[in-house]
């Protein structure tokens, strides 16, 4: 084990560290590439920077200073901004956010570059491709400058609102689900396969400007189930396929029960088995239950 803060100081949480590092929080953003743990960490001398380690003394390092020094005056406050950060791992190439850009590394110093200078939000894996949100829309990026596109102009709940609500976004086969708003529709579920032609709203639940808040989305099958509320039939569970095309609704709960009494939450959650769908859901006549899907 590896002790990089001599003495009593321990990070959070307080458990016997194998990696014990020198600033104000712990390690962050922990995600597994190849056999190898990837977490940032603020270390006093170094700043906040992006480490591996393979579970041995001599196999924890930082992976490269990409901002020489400590923090600059200007650096954001780790775990602070519109929404949590992510990272996203694919084609053996981790992505991360760091200092205000988007960054990617293979786990060398030198394979360790900068991709574009848009801080990415809801960073999320599929395909060949990374999805983000930022200040004006929605990106994709294959890890190069060249290969970084604006895909369509799209506004994202990155600040918790005043329905208590962030914008989420998942990795499919196919492409990534998420929920966004335009000035002519509220907020409703999307679908992107990383071209902007095949960047489409799925569907305007609710229609107009009023949104169904889309959530508790699950693939399975090829195709995307998630709750969505209109309002017409409150809170039901919807289907897509995997062009996030051909959307419809699968139940005809009476009187879907909102958490609280607020109808702009959902109750529900949706989850795959073995063999379907199973969800939680509740009614006037039932309370909250366990259901099931048999997709065919």
């Amino acid at each position: 084990m590896k002790d990089i803060l001599p003495g009593t100081g321990i990070t959070s949480p307080p458990f016997q560290p194998s990696v014990c590092l020198d600033g104000p929080s712990g390690p962050e953003l922990l995600t597994a590439m190849n056999g190898i743990l990837y977490f940032m960490d603020d270390v006093t001398e170094f700043g906040r920077e992006l480490w591996r380690s393979d579970g041995t003394v001599e196999g924890t390092f930082m992976v490269k200073d990409t901002v020489p020094g400590p923090n600059p005056p200007t650096a954001p406050t780790p775990g602070t901004g519109p929404a949590p950060p992510r990272t996203a791992v694919t084609k053996n190439v981790l992505f991360f956010p760091n200092y205000g850009d988007l960054w990617r590394t293979d786990g060398t110093a030198e394979g360790t570059v900068t991709v574009t200078d848009h801080f990415p939000w809801l960073l999320t894996g599929s395909r060949d491709f990374v999805f983000f949100a930022s200040g004006d829309g929605l990106w994709r990026s294959d890890g190069t400058q060249a290969g970084t596109l604006f895909l369509k102009p799209l506004s994202f709940a990155l600040t918790i609102r005043f329905d208590n609500r962030l914008s989420d976004m998942r990795g499919t086969d196919s492409g990534v689900y998420f929920d966004a708003s335009t000035s002519d529709a509220g907020v409703e579920p999307w679908f992107s396969d990383g071209t902007p032609e095949g960047t489409h709203r799925i569907a305007d639940v609710n229609p107009g400007t009023p949104s169904s808040y889309p959530q508790s989305a699950v693939w399975f099958g090829g195709r995307l189930y998630f709750f969505a509320n209109d309002a017409q039939n409150g809170w039901q569970l919807w289907r897509a396929n995997d062009a996030g095309e051909d959307a419809r609704r699968l139940t005809d709960l009476a009187n879907p029960v909102p958490p609280f009494g607020r109808s702009d939450e959902s109750p529900f959650s949706v989850g795959s088995g073995p063999n379907g769908i199973v969800f939680a859901a509740g009614d006037l006549e039932h309370g909250v239950e366990l259901w099931g899907l048999n997709p065919r």
